[in-house]
């Protein structure tokens, strides 16, 4: 995208089972880097359309059912349709599921790849009751392998307990996820 004879970078936020305008990815980061007036912003999340612009900002659908499972198996591939499309300078990961993807193909298209820790997808594991140990076992063993590795260049740690409780997750910015809406007294 081009303003004013000025070639902007090409960032994509990209969630799965989060809206398209999520509260931290879409008006948090998003709209915080459009601020600085030097990139164009895509975002991934989920919506019931497939693909729609606003304000000069790309929208695209990663799932439009959250509860079907051919949607969900789906949903990296239509990351990395997305991915190969815009070919961004920047991408930043709300959610693990998208991080193998963007981790293999991060040397082929040369961007910076941040990793926006929303949760501690491991220990939520403990707290499902529908899984069985082995499920949690294999869920955190692949939750793991997604997250781990030198090719992440930065994480972003939505809760201050965080940096104590995922050590390995450096060199890190602790972004907390506090309520932006008005206070209502009573």
């Amino acid at each position: 995208m081009q303003v004013e004879g000025v070639q902007k970078s090409p960032i994509l936020i990209a969630s799965g089972l989060k809206p398209v305008k999520d509260s931290r990815a879409f008006e948090k980061l998003g709209l915080s880097l459009r601020e600085t007036n030097k990139y164009s912003l895509n975002f991934i999340g989920f919506s019931a359309k497939s693909t729609f612009k606003q304000d000069g900002i790309r929208f695209f659908s990663s799932i439009s059912h959250t509860k079907s499972p051919g949607q969900r198996l789906k949903m990296p591939f239509r990351f990395l349709r997305i991915l190969l499309k815009i070919r961004p300078k920047i991408v930043i990961c709300c959610t693990w599921e998208f991080l193998p993807f963007a981790k293999f193909f991060k040397p082929l298209l040369s961007y910076r790849l941040i990793y926006d820790v929303q949760e501690n997808y491991r220990s939520n594991l403990n707290l499902n009751p529908n899984l069985s140990s082995w499920k949690k076992k294999l869920g955190k063993k692949l939750i793991r392998w997604a997250e781990s590795g030198k090719s992440i260049d930065y994480f972003l740690l939505a809760e201050s307990s965080y940096a104590s409780e995922m050590p390995e997750k450096t060199p890190h910015l602790i972004l907390e996820n506090k309520y932006a809406g008005p206070f209502l007294s009573r």
